[in-house]
């Protein structure tokens, strides 16, 4: 929880004070349960050399991830290779595409898919949000017509940045916030005509 409140401090500094609504940490130990929930996610192996942490990992191979495949396609990264943080990043990315597609497929063939796999995840959770909350957040979104691909999601602009002992990335502020306000905020124009 501690953790958590930090973050959140944070992601809402980095975004400019952006107000932060609630937050939940799920422990990756939870991936099998979700990942082989949805029926398993199916993904392209776009890395060389992926193949060293699995044998159907071959670039250019679609694999449908179970188990702890899944952990080891999204967690691995070439140490030796500076920056592959980001590439993992990208990895991430299609991953998630993946899985929110197969959780829609399962959750529009059985209603009851979204609260048994959320109540399946409680034990590996830790949020501030009540149940109903992010009970209706999840069926609103897998049972509605929004699509939600790698598109969607952003890396902040910024520069990598080599360390004798870390990879690092310095997000640039000067240019998250035009973003910031692209995405949350609407330019509002005053109404001067007293008909209206």
């Amino acid at each position: 929880e501690k953790s958590c409140r930090y973050m959140t401090e944070e992601v809402s500094n980095l975004l400019g004070g952006l107000s932060i609504d609630g937050y939940m940490a799920v422990s990756m130990s939870a991936l099998p349960v979700i990942n082989d929930g949805v029926g398993g996610v199916a993904v392209t192996i776009e890395n060389q050399g992926m193949e060293q942490i699995d044998p159907e990992f071959i670039c250019g191979n679609t694999v449908t991830l179970m188990g702890r495949q899944a952990e080891a396609y999204i967690r691995y990264r070439d140490t030796g290779k500076a920056q592959s943080a980001l590439d993992r990043a990208e990895r991430q990315k299609s991953y998630i595409e993946g899985l929110l597609q197969a959780a829609k497929i399962k959750s529009g063939k059985d209603d009851s898919f979204v609260s048994g796999l959320l109540k399946e995840m409680e034990p590996y959770m830790v949020t501030d949000m009540t149940k109903d909350r992010y009970l209706d957040m999840a069926l609103a979104f897998l049972g509605g017509n929004q699509d939600f691909g790698e598109s969607d999601m952003m890396t902040l602009p910024g520069k990598a940045v080599e360390t004798p002992i870390y990879d690092e990335y310095h997000p640039d502020k000067s240019q998250i916030r035009p973003i910031i306000l692209d995405m949350f905020y609407r330019e509002e124009t005053a109404d001067t005509d007293i008909g209206k």
